[in-house]
């Protein structure tokens, strides 16, 4: 295939990542950073087996031999950014290994052929953040939720409409979808009101005001269903004791 064209519907399959491809999946992939330089490794050794279930743009990487899994249940995001050309812009998408396989998408503007060099503006990916830190693209403002200092930070970006978990040991940005954490919100919050339960955008809004423990509550528990990173709950308080898969956590501080 050539690397200056989006795939077509006649394309077949396994195939390698062009450089193109492969450049802009590393992009959001930080090599620094132990956890996202795994999935960098893993990449290296896979093929684009097949199409994904979300249009022309979403493929599927797995070893050669393989088919894309069509059981394959909806799989987390990994990681996303963009890459902004003065010809084109690009966003992508990782998704969470699941049995070897990795899904990906590649969208940009423009049409199918691109020139053979692209003038790049910027690029920016929600893996690069660390803590204190703005957010990546438009320098907006993240608030942040110390669970273990400098070890766990929950961060909410409220222009971005984004919340993640940074991970120190694994230096990856865990990315939370907001439905899900505001659920444990709402539980946290004792909410009845549907009005409120279900408009989850309020996660964002400063005028619904949630507390640090609020929040630490809400992931702690979020975590403890969906484990987003290995935690020891130990170095956390229970503010209830009674029902322990639903205890409260206060937010423990060291040092």
């Amino acid at each position: 295939m050539n690397p200056n064209d989006l795939p077509g519907n006649g394309e077949s399959f396994p195939r390698r990542l062009s450089s193109r491809e492969k450049e802009w999946l590393f992009s959001v992939l930080p090599s620094d950073r132990l956890g996202y330089n795994i999935y960098r490794e893993k990449i290296e050794d896979l093929f684009v087996i097949g199409r994904g279930r979300f249009g022309d743009t979403d493929f599927v990487l797995g070893k050669k031999e393989e088919s894309v899994d069509e059981t394959m249940p909806p799989v987390p995001v990994f990681a996303i950014g963009s890459l902004i050309y003065k010809e084109t812009e690009v966003y992508v998408v990782i998704h969470e290994e699941f049995e070897g396989q990795i899904e990906f998408d590649i969208s940009r503007t423009g049409g199918k052929i691109l020139p053979p060099q692209l003038s790049e503006i910027k690029r920016w990916s929600y893996s690069s953040w660390r803590p204190g830190q703005n957010a990546p693209g438009d320098n907006s403002k993240v608030r942040e939720v110390h669970l273990v200092p400098g070890s766990v930070v929950l961060a909410i970006a409220s222009e971005h409409k984004r919340i993640w978990v940074y991970e120190a040991g694994t230096g990856i940005n865990h990315l939370i979808p907001v439905t899900n954490f505001f659920n444990e919100v709402i539980r946290v919050k004792h909410i009845r009101d549907p009005r409120l339960a279900l408009n989850s955008k309020l996660v964002f809004d400063p005028s619904f005001e949630l507390s640090d423990q609020d929040l630490g509550s809400a992931f702690l528990i979020y975590n403890k269903y969906w484990k987003k990173i290995s935690l020891d709950y130990s170095i956390f308080v229970s503010t209830e004791k009674k029902d322990k898969e639903k205890s409260l956590f206060k937010i423990f501080k060291r040092g």
